[in-house]
């Protein structure tokens, strides 16, 4: 925050998968380069999106609103939380779909 470069959970609403894997996916300091001195956004967001998320989707659903608390206004967390349920929700479909076949 001293410096500009902490991320910002709104720059990315438009971007649940994105979302998804910032918020679950493990801590790296890639998130440090999305913004401010010396950010390079394009590699951090690839970088952030290829790396897997450890815990599967029944699990993110019970941690994410402790995942989510404090980190950003009340009205941005519940927009994020509605925009990852709403990812995974898709990711379950295609699992489920993918396991019919």
């Amino acid at each position: 925050e001293l410096i500009g470069c902490a991320p910002q959970l709104e720059d990315d609403l438009d971007d649940p998968a994105f979302l998804y894997h910032f918020v679950c996916g493990g801590v790296m300091p890639a998130s440090y380069r999305l913004r401010g001195p010396h950010a390079d956004p394009e590699r951090a967001r690839a970088l952030i999106r290829a790396l897997p998320v450890a815990y599967p989707p029944p699990i993110i659903r019970q941690r994410l609103k402790a995942a989510l608390a404090g980190r950003a206004a009340p009205e941005v967390v519940a927009e994020v939380e509605r925009r990852i349920l709403r990812h995974l929700d898709s990711l379950e479909s295609a699992a489920g779909a993918e396991a019919a076949r």
